[in-house]
């Protein structure tokens, strides 16, 4: 009996020991998690002491009745914690749930993650971790959901994980995996949701995956996918929603496959390369909602009876071969009528043709969205497009269209743009566009608009902004539209053909912030009325024929910031008032007939002492001094903080050794961090610079927001005071080894800088997907607006990554996927790099994408030429765009890049010498030269409606890539 008694004592004893044992090893796992976080900015972690049982630590749940001191749930989410992920947390062997996303954590995963057999719900989203997926992680074969969206994990998905069939969630979105779709993910028979969009991944689609019978979600847009859509996937008949947009796919669509999919609600097909017509069962899908089939290659008829899916409420069919021949292959549109909750109609640059039937008055009310410009439609708008009342984007141009516009016109009061309706030149203006008199913005700019300017505009007592600039208007300026004082934002006649005085009632446009005269024919005095307009900003009267002295009263304007009164023919003296502006940033006031001596202060400080002031530069004074803690802090939020100290250290003291380049706001040198594991570039911030601390808080809130593998990667921000009590902001990157495109491109003369043909198409594919990402895929989308080849930065791998965003422009109205150029609310005039600045913008266009496009292709111009758009090569008004087309497309060889001419004769000795081989090559590297450069000189068209979008563009330089790389060996550069 005591033997018995003994034997239970000691057993209570061990279990009890193992107890105390396993407790700690959770203790200090949770313990060593804490250490390793950096930033705890919410104060979360505070609670995590001695004080209180680990149990009752924020975040953590001990649950498990068996184990009742053992963790089972480790909740961080939402925390703004910065640092790395313990190897130690994998010792919690009995969590089931480890919820970190939201964070801005470091790091990899640990490869012993496999530890954690217990565990069933793994979520990392959004943060910024890095490195592969261990393959360890197929231990734990209990998880259920895997979410590692909106990280920078690379490398290859890892085969092994096909044996968690119990996962039901599997999210890699936005990362940087490359490498194919493993077959062995057709194992997870419980899979309902897998998303691995916005990676690398190349190869085809898996067949195996059709297996996944419970699927319900698949997404792999923005990927590299080719080939077919597998057969096996169209038998998936609880998939709901599809996406594969943004990949060369290829080949037609089965004719049945909704007949399967019939619970399709989203359907993606976008900017790939199918073909043959489209799916005669689309309208089988009854529960459809999306449908987005643009940029393609499909053609034939739209199904006639698609309306039988009653819940669509986006279709977007643009950018296709889709042919309707007549009237009758436009039944759709009838069957269209029955979908009541229609937002967004869209079948613009097709081959449709015929009348546009009078049914489209009967589609929905709530239509938002109608485009169909860019077809052969024909006859007359129908009366009955004023029933669609909520239509806010109407694009009708590029068609065949007579008659007038009808005077139901006038119904459209939400139409933000009604100038893309008429972009015929034997159109008049409507006189029913008086009608909509709750509009509040007018933006005709750069169309073909001829006559007068309509009085009807009077009408339009709620109109903020009024821009027909870059137009055919003649006539002069009615004093009845300088009167309408609700204009507020923007008045823009520039660059027209108006004559006779500007009207003395302008001094009633006294809220108007910008007024843009710029290049008409207007003449008499500039009236003393201007200084009624007491909070104007822009003032741009420049290439007119004024005559006079400058009124005295524009020193009534305290706020100016451009004045801009170049060529014209103005007389006496420089005022001195304009000395004493302080807030004047910019003051044009060449080729006119002044006397006497230029003033010495204010913002003549820095200019040429020139009587005409001809070679006077734009010139930048005192801008308002704004507080950027709100804008740093929030960033600070998401990214570690680092001493002034530390970067003196990392840099040598900011070393002239370790400078790599100047800008106008600051200079970046090359550092060390991590005892020298780590090498980084430090932009630090010329504070006393004008303009540097708002390109400052320009990055920082652009940096807030975006994430790709073609941007520059922040690490860390510093915000501090240098060792001499002044000031101190830095941001610190990610270091390139191989410097900026424009070193590449003009830094020496040797050989490491030549760029190879196929080097130079990965860098400008690198570019457009960045700046694509940029328009099209943020919220809010972005303007870069400072495009050029120093601000593209190049890594060991050679590729490319955007950088410096001080003066990006945050667009405030939501994504479209629309093919109208969209403007932002902003007048701020662009400072950006001559030669790489949209005309537009000298004029005091909006920041607009169009914009962007414009430096893209200037950038590319200058890739292929080896020519920058400044230089001495080029005189008499000569520009990089007017050198390419002298040689495009029968003398491209003679203007591209010499060193691209060598390549192509080294390369066309390599086929042994067999002569059809040799000219093979020189005819396919002739014809991607071609569709470069053509491709070039497209984006940088003057007009910004003639740019194509960044969406286009991307697919543009992805197909010459493609046809290009396909006819060469393995191993080449």
């Amino acid at each position: 009996m005591d033997v018995v008694c003994l034997l239970l004592v000691l057993s209570f004893f061990m279990s009890f020991s193992v107890s105390i044992t396993e407790t700690q090893t959770d203790h200090l796992a949770l313990k060593s998690f804490k250490d390793g976080v950096t930033q705890d900015p919410k104060g979360i972690l505070r609670s995590w002491n001695q004080s209180t049982h680990f149990c009752q630590w924020a975040g953590v749940t001990c649950s498990n009745p068996k184990h009742p001191q053992r963790v089972t749930s480790l909740d961080l989410s939402s925390c703004n914690l910065a640092g790395t992920m313990s190897p130690s947390i994998t010792n919690l062997t009995f969590l089931s749930k480890l919820y970190l996303m939201e964070n801005n954590l470091d790091g990899q995963i640990p490869l012993n993650i496999g530890h954690l057999y217990r565990l069933q719900y793994l979520n990392l989203s959004y943060n910024s971790m890095h490195g592969e997926i261990p393959a360890s992680l197929s231990n734990c074969t209990n998880l259920r959901l895997i979410d590692l969206n909106y990280n920078y994990f690379s490398g290859n998905i890892p085969s092994e994980l096909g044996s968690l069939i119990k996962l039901n969630v599997f999210v890699l979105f936005n990362n940087s995996f490359t490498g194919i779709i493993p077959a062995s993910l057709g194992n997870l028979s419980s899979l309902k949701v897998i998303n691995l969009g916005n990676n690398q991944l190349h190869g085809p689609i898996p067949k195996e995956l059709g297996h996944l019978q419970r699927l319900i979600h698949l997404s792999m847009g923005y990927n590299k996918l080719s080939g077919l859509i597998p057969l096996s996937l169209f038998n998936l008949s609880s998939l709901s929603y599809l996406y594969l947009s943004h990949n060369m796919l290829e080949g037609e669509l089965p004719s049945s496959m909704c007949t399967t999919l019939h619970n399709l609600e989203e359907l993606h097909l976008a900017t790939n390369y199918f073909t043959g017509p489209l799916p005669s069962s689309l309208p089988n899908a009854t529960r459809l909602i999306f449908l987005e089939l643009v940029n393609n290659n499909f053609i034939g008829r739209v199904p006639p009876d698609l309306g039988k899916a009653q819940d669509l409420v986006y279709v977007n069919l643009n950018l296709n071969n889709l042919d309707a021949g007549d009237s009758d292959g436009l039944k759709f549109l009838t069957s269209l009528t029955n979908c009541s909750n229609l937002l967004v109609l869209c079948f613009a640059a097709n081959e449709f043709a015929g009348d546009i039937p009078n049914s489209i008055a009967n589609l929905s009310t709530q239509l938002q969205t109608l485009q169909i410009q860019r077809n052969q439609l024909s006859g007359n708008i129908p009366d009955g497009i004023g029933n669609l009342v909520d239509l806010s984007g109407l694009a009708l141009y590029d068609n065949h269209l007579s008659g007038p516009i009808p005077a139901t016109i006038g119904k459209l009061a939400k139409v933000a743009v009604p100038g893309d309706v008429w972009q015929q030149t034997h159109w008049n203006h409507p006189s029913s566009i008086g009608n909509l008199t709750k509009l509040n913005y007018i933006g005709i700019a750069n169309n073909l608009l001829e006559g007068h300017i309509p009085l009807s505009l009077a009408n339009l007592q709620q109109l903020i902004t009024l821009d027909l600039s870059n137009n055919h208007l003649n006539g002069t300026i009615p004093k009845e539209i300088v009167s309408m004082s609700s204009i507020s934002f923007v008045f823009s006649l520039a660059n027209n053909s108006l004559v006779g005085s500007l009207p003395m009632e302008v001094g009633k446009l006294q809220n108007l912030g910008a007024l843009y005269l710029s290049g008409n024919k207007l003449s008499g005095q500039i009236p003393a009325a201007l200084g009624g307009c007491q909070i104007l900003e822009y003032l741009l009267l420049d290439s007119n024929d004024f005559q006079g002295t400058i009124p005295s009263s524009l020193s009534n304007i305290k706020g100016l910031r451009q004045l801009h009164l170049s060529h014209n023919n103005l007389t006496g003296f420089i005022p001195e008032f304009l000395a004493t502006m302080s807030g004047l940033e910019d003051l044009d006031l060449s080729f006119n007939n002044f006397n006497g001596t230029v003033p010495t202060e204010g913002i003549f400080r820095e200019c040429v002492s020139d009587i005409s002031l001809r070679q006077c530069p734009s010139l930048w004074r005192k801008e308002n001094k704004q507080s950027s803690s709100s804008t740093y802090s929030s960033l600070e939020d998401q990214y570690p903080r680092i001493s002034y100290a530390e970067l003196a250290k990392a840099t040598n003291g900011f070393s002239s050794e370790n400078l790599v380049g100047k800008g106008r706001y600051g200079s970046v040198y090359k550092g060390s961090l991590d005892n020298g594991n780590t090498f980084v570039a430090v932009k630090v911030f010329k504070l006393e610079e004008t303009g540097a601390s708002k390109s400052f808080i320009a990055e920082c809130e652009t940096l807030r927001s975006v994430r790709h593998r073609n941007l520059i990667k922040i690490i860390t921000c510093c915000s501090s005071i240098d060792s001499d009590g002044n000031d101190f902001k830095a941001l610190v990157f990610d270091f390139m080894s191989n410097g900026s495109l424009e070193d590449r491109l003009h830094g020496g003369g040797e050989s490491p800088n030549n760029l190879t043909l196929m080097q130079r198409l990965n860098i400008a594919t690198d570019i457009a997907d960045a700046l694509e990402y940029l328009h099209h895929s943020c919220e809010p989308s972005i303007v870069h607006c400072d495009l050029k080849p120093s601000n593209i930065l190049i890594d060991d791998e050679m590729g490319a990554h955007v950088c410096d965003f001080g003066l990006a422009k945050l667009l405030p109205e939501a994504i479209s996927r629309s093919l109208m150029q969209e403007s932002s609310g902003s007048t701020g005039i662009i400072r950006g790099s001559i030669g790489y600045v949209a005309p537009e913008y000298g004029g005091g266009g909006q920041v607009s994408r169009a914009g962007d496009v414009y430096s893209f292709g200037i950038v590319l111009l200058e890739m292929f030429t080896r020519k920058r758009p400044v230089s001495d090569a080029f005189k008499d008004g000569m520009s990089l765009c007017d050198f390419v087309k002298m040689g495009f497309p029968d003398r491209v060889m003679d203007i591209v890049d010499p060193s691209l001419m060598l390549e192509q004769d080294q390369h066309g000795g390599l086929s042994n010498n067999v002569v059809n081989q040799r000219d093979e090559h020189s005819r396919r590297f002739h014809e991607c030269l071609v569709s470069v450069l053509k491709l070039g000189l497209s984006c940088s068209n003057s007009l910004p409606r003639e740019r194509m979008n960044m969406q286009d563009v991307a697919v543009e330089i992805r197909v010459i890539r493609h046809v290009y790389s396909g006819l060469r060996r393995d191993g080449q550069n």
